[in-house]
């Protein structure tokens, strides 16, 4: 049966499956990042009125552990899904690239999520303080919590899959 990823060859073709196969991981960890975050809301925050931007239960506090999650999920259910399918030979390893990050997909995925929860917090952190805001609508929170869901996977996910197809890891899977 042919690899549905030709990584090895430098074809028009191969390049065109490469980046076929990394939007649909994309898009499908966008959705499921959107799901999760939007689910988790409800959750952690019920339907409020308004909710605090500052403190322990505070909105600002919520965006670091969305964003690690976020960058977990949108790292680690790619990486291992592309290297079982590496294993099985149902893709092929990229050949010329050196991977960056560690063959395991749970490290890998979270050497991703630790500065990918940084920066969410840096970034909204900076923008609630230089906008003086202490409130949020929930709506709000739904919104942020949807930018988080799309704006990690953009980045992590790709950075996942490209290591995950590394020659390295496409004899050594490692859950």
């Amino acid at each position: 049966m042919p690899s549905t990823l030709v990584g090895a060859g430098s074809s028009e073709g191969s390049r065109f499956m490469l980046r076929k196969y990394i939007r649909t991981e994309i898009a499908v960890s966008i959705f499921m990042s959107c799901t999760m975050n939007v689910l988790m809301a409800f959750v952690i925050f019920g339907m409020p009125g308004s909710l605090p931007v500052w403190g322990a239960a505070g909105v600002a506090t919520d965006v670091a552990p969305t964003g690690f999650m976020t960058a977990l999920m949108s790292a680690g259910m790619p990486g291992l899904l592309t290297g079982r399918r590496l294993r099985n030979g149902a893709l092929d390893p990229l050949t010329g690239r050196t991977r960056l990050l560690p063959g395991n997909a749970f490290v890998r995925a979270v050497i991703l999520a630790i500065p990918s929860a940084a920066v969410m917090f840096a970034l909204f952190a900076a923008v609630f303080a230089a906008a003086s805001i202490e409130k949020l609508p929930f709506a709000a929170l739904l919104a942020i919590k949807i930018v988080i869901g799309i704006a990690v996977p953009l980045v992590v996910t790709p950075l996942a899959v490209r290591d995950a197809l590394s020659p390295a890891d496409a004899g050594k899977f490692q859950p």
